[in-house]
């Protein structure tokens, strides 16, 4: 899987276009990164969730990057493609029905 997106950096207000095979969301006192390999670097690297803009997923796992999207609760909303958008808010969807049986319990 290869996750590209636009960054700006703690050290370098431009901005990047940055293409990273992740290795593992890390989260440190209530702050989430993601550590991976950078293509562009040639060389591991963790970035800040919030200073990446225009995220785009590049993977033959889709469900896996699923799982990771939903891992993010509201902070993740896919845009394409049109039939992963549409599996994702279905999953969604399931989940709120789930949701409300177990409020009427």
């Amino acid at each position: 899987m290869i996750i590209e997106f636009d960054y700006n950096g703690r050290w370098n207000a431009e901005t990047t276009h940055r293409r990273i095979a992740p290795y593992q969301i890390l989260m440190d006192d209530g702050m989430c990164f993601l550590f991976g390999y950078d293509l562009n670097k040639d060389a591991e690297r963790m970035f800040y969730l919030n200073r990446m803009k225009n995220l785009t997923v590049s993977s033959t796992q889709w469900l896996k990057v699923k799982e990771w999207i939903l891992a993010q609760g509201a902070n993740a909303i896919p845009r394409s493609p049109k039939w992963f958008v549409e599996n994702w808010k279905n999953t969604v969807l399931a989940m709120l029905e789930n949701v409300k049986v177990n409020i009427k319990k």
